[in-house]
């Protein structure tokens, strides 16, 4: 999900049939009306990245990966419009193995990432809000990384984007801008030692300003590391989770709630969704806890954003590929019960 100009939030998905869907809320309050196609069936896989750019007065991107491994944009022409037909990111792309990342340069630009068959990171941006993008460069020099990267937007150094990839023996690689105008490094390990991941990493900005980053082990253990500010070297690598458990990838972010604290969502073997959250921004995260239901069970990952009102509103799928969510009313309140969108 992310949200569009207006506050609202839209939402997109890719079916069994390859077919990619999206959904919107008709008001900040309101509910979401029935999903509506984006793309016929046998087109695309995976998982899409949205984003919503400041371009036009502010404009709700889709980033879909084709089933012939192009990453694909549907977009808005200004904020009041439906989705245009798809439009080829970037020039001269290799094939794509891995879903797409995109997030906000300083400039107001998009940035959006992803890893080829042989393991390599590569990245495409845009020159201004609204342009083309260009031409994909590599980033990785060596392969070795795998499944979904994650981005973010630091303040450091007058906002830099970050880039935190898988390798393949279990590794999180980490790729960052010095500068604002810069390129990414060559990539190093985060973290001077680490656990073995088995899945995709997810990160935000705490309230110091410093990059939080969050992965699930091998022993189904949810692991973070942080800075404690911004620009900061990265401190070690801790566990959250204390009995496993869980499983696939995480999803974090910075709530308004109690002056700024970092929530996390993180499936369970048995199909629930548990919630790792600080209590204020000084102190670490809570052990974990159920969210709503227990008898309501995911089939995948969940995805954790915030409303209009700075609540958190959470996502995930049943066996059946039907989406539900779960939201607080709000900044810090409890959640309320599992809906079907």
């Amino acid at each position: 999900m992310t949200r569009a100009a207006n506050g609202t939030l839209v939402a997109a998905k890719t079916l069994a049939d390859g077919s990619l869907w999206a959904t919107n809320q008709t008001g900040t309050n309101s509910s979401f009306r029935s999903w509506y196609p984006l793309s016929p069936a046998a087109r695309h896989t995976g998982d899409p990245a949205l984003a919503l750019s400041s371009a036009a007065g502010g404009t709700v991107h889709v980033f879909a990966r084709t089933r012939a491994g192009e990453i694909t944009d549907y977009a808005q022409a200004d904020p009041s419009s439906s989705f245009s037909p798809p439009v080829p990111v970037g020039s001269a792309p290799p094939l794509f193995a891995a879903d797409p990342a995109v997030t906000l340069a300083a400039n107001g630009t998009m940035i959006v990432t992803a890893l080829d068959g042989a393991g390599d990171l590569w990245a495409t941006n845009q020159s201004s809000p609204g342009s083309a993008f260009g031409s994909w460069y590599k980033v990785s020099l060596s392969g070795g990384l795998t499944g979904r990267t994650a981005e973010v937007l630091s303040p450091a150094a007058g906002g830099t984007v970050h880039v935190f990839s898988r390798t393949t023996d279990g590794h999180i690689a980490y790729f960052g801008q010095g500068t604002s105008t810069s390129g990414f490094s060559a990539g190093s390990y985060l973290g001077s030692s680490s656990p073995v991941f088995a899945g995709d990493p997810s990160a935000t900005i705490s309230a110091s300003g410093g990059m939080i980053v969050a992965a699930i082990d091998v022993n189904g253990d949810v692991w973070a590391i942080d800075q404690p500010q911004a620009g900061a070297d990265f401190r070690s690598w801790y566990r959250i989770s204390l009995n496993g458990g869980t499983d696939g990838a995480t999803s974090i972010v910075l709530s308004p709630g109690a002056g700024g604290t970092v929530n996390l969502v993180a499936r369970t073997t048995n199909g629930h969704i548990a919630v790792f959250g600080q209590a204020n921004p000084s102190t670490g995260f809570s052990t974990g806890s159920y969210l709503g239901d227990p008898n309501m069970i995911s089939a995948s990952d969940p995805r954790v954003t915030l409303a209009a009102n700075g609540s958190m509103i959470v996502s995930t799928a049943d066996a059946t590929g039907t989406t539900w969510a779960i939201d607080q009313p709000e900044p810090g309140a409890a959640f309320r019960a599992w809906y079907q969108v």
